[in-house]
């Protein structure tokens, strides 16, 4: 039996972690939008509106990750590591400002009353970004070297091999 290891599957699956975390800090984000207190909910709405473009982006992503014979500019290495390289930067931004935001909510003030839901929402959302944004770091580093090898204006699957990692 051997256990094979494919570029194509380390890209797209680095696609769909990143789709399954903009999905999760979609709904984390309404939640803490409508549970947090005392701060008004902008930098939540900002990153649920994110989220929302992560998804559809990632989306579109998988749809062109894997077609060899495709000449679309979708299908090159230039358009899925330019799309990581612009959002890494953004969830940065977004992760501070709701880590700022999760400080204040998390706060046991005695002017306030605790808010243990806006809290663990706000926790939720905020992990979820620092997810995101270290996801689309990697997979910016990850597809920028392979684009090296290959060409910017390369196809993505062009380096889809597979190697024999262990024989049993």
């Amino acid at each position: 039996m051997t256990i094979v290891l494919a570029a194509g599957m380390k890209r797209s699956t680095a696609i769909r972690l990143i789709l399954f975390l903009s999905v999760s800090d979609v709904v984390f984000g309404l939640f803490n939008a409508f549970t947090s207190y005392p701060l008004p909910a902008v930098a939540s709405f900002l990153a649920v509106a994110c989220a929302l473009v992560m998804v559809i982006w990632s989306s579109v992503l998988l749809a062109y990750n894997n077609k060899p014979a495709s000449s679309h500019c979708l299908c090159r290495f230039a358009a899925h590591a330019i799309s990581m390289t612009v959002f890494a930067p953004i969830w940065f931004i977004l992760a501070i400002l709701l880590s700022t935001n999760t400080s204040t909510n998390c706060a046991v003030d005695l002017r306030f009353d605790y808010n243990a839901f806006g809290c663990g929402f706000s926790a939720a959302a905020t992990v979820g970004a620092w997810l995101l944004c270290a996801a689309t770091t990697a997979t910016s580093i990850f597809l920028w070297q392979k684009g090296k090898i290959a060409g910017l204006e390369a196809n993505v699957t062009s380096l889809d091999v597979t190697k024999d990692l262990l024989y049993v």
